[in-house]
Formats: structure tokens, sequence, C-alpha cells
């Protein structure tokens, strides 16, 4: 009940059932011998959200990468429209978004794959304005190596900006899918990789960064075999 000459303050939650423009009205009724009704008349546009991620393969053993999609309920509008990605599992790595292209319902992205010693199921959530869907990706435990790969490698002699530290890259020979090995900027000229597999080859590469985390073009890369 609200009393004479007083106010109240109401929220309305929009929550569109599908993409696209939708209207609504609110009709508020006073029960006073006098009263009457008024309409207040809304519209919004609703936008795709995620209705079910996949991936090619549901379990992995050892390094690798894993095809991956993510499906709209509706078309992408104009402009198309940015997906938020993300992994439970420092194991598996994927972008932070992915766009879908304006018209289609569907776009693909890779995730990297580094080994692990224990089995584990990594949830990959796709995800736009709270609506989210995951992809269980499974993943097959492998005693750990007995090896190790030291990286060093010389600073660059000159540089327009002084470098920071660098960035450690590696993929698995063949493979284009590189991913990010050192979790902060490796200060120094030198890395020990410790999560190589048995019966693997792998690729690297280097960048430097300089203070504001802007990234040089990659080194050469060279390819290193563990027996």
């Amino acid at each position: 009940m609200i009393p004479a000459d007083s106010s109240y303050t109401l929220s309305v939650q929009f929550n569109p059932g599908a993409a696209g423009l939708t209207g609504g009205q609110l009709t508020v009724t006073s029960n006073a011998s006098n009263g009457s009704s008024s309409a207040v008349t809304f519209s919004g546009t609703g936008i795709p959200v995620p209705s079910a991620v996949n991936c090619a393969s549901g379990a992995i053993t050892g390094p690798g990468t894993d095809n991956c999609t993510v499906t709209l309920n509706a078309a992408a509008a104009s402009g198309g429209l940015t997906v938020g990605l993300s992994s439970n599992s420092a194991a598996v790595t994927v972008p932070s978004t992915v766009t879908v292209p304006e018209g289609q319902t569907s776009a693909s992205f890779t995730a990297m794959i580094v080994t692990v010693s224990v089995p584990q199921s990594v949830a990959v959530t796709a995800n736009v304005v709270g609506i989210s869907e995951s992809f269980a990706l499974q993943l097959g435990g492998v005693a750990s190596s007995s090896y190790a790969v030291d990286l060093t490698w010389e600073a660059p002699a000159s540089s327009p900006d002084p470098v920071a530290g660098y960035n450690i890259y590696r993929a698995v020979s063949g493979s284009f899918a590189y991913q990010l090995l050192n979790p902060s900027v490796n200060s120094s000229t030198s890395y020990t990789d410790t999560t190589v597999a048995d019966n693997t080859s792998y690729t690297y590469y280097i960048e430097s960064v300089d203070g504001e985390s802007n990234q040089s073009v990659p080194s050469n890369s060279f390819t290193v075999s563990i027996p």
C-alpha cells in the first residue's frame, strides 16, 4: 500500500527469451474509489547468447591442441558478437574472446593443452552478458619426464624502448598453436621448461617486452626433441 501523496520506486528487469527487438508494458492500477490505471511501455533488444560449446576431442593425453566451437542461439547482429572465453585450469589455455561474424551462429577457436601428471576434467566456458555454456575436456595424466629444456638467448643489441623482460612461447612441433609458458614477464635471458613430455618435439620462440607490456616481433624459432 502506498500512502496518499507518496511515491514508490520499483525495478523492472529485462530478460528476453530470444534475440531481437522485444516490447512490453507495465500497468499500474489504483484500488482507490476514484482510482485509475496507467500504462508504461518498454522496449529492449535481446542479443544472442551461447547455446553450446563443443571441442573436436573430448579427451586428450599429453600436450596438444583441440579445435573448439561456440554456438549461439541466434545469428549475430551487425558487426558480429564478441563472446568471452575461459578455462578453469592452467593446463588448458583459450583466447580471452572470439567473435561470431555478423549473420553467423558459431565461431571456432583453439584450446592449447599442456601435459598434466594427474587426470583431470577442465571446463572450457563461453559467456555473453552472464549467460554461459561449458564443455568438459578430459585430460589424461602423463608421468613426468626426467628431461627439461634449458633456453638461453642474447638481449637485443639495441632497442628504441628499454627491455623489461621476455616472454617464452612453445608449441608442439607441427602445430602453430603457441602457448605462453611464463606466467609473468621473465626478467633474465634464460628459462627452463620443465613441462615437456617424452617422445615429443617442441618449437620455441622469444619476444622481448617493454615497460608498458608491448611485445617485439618473435625471434627465430628453434625446435627441441625430447627422447
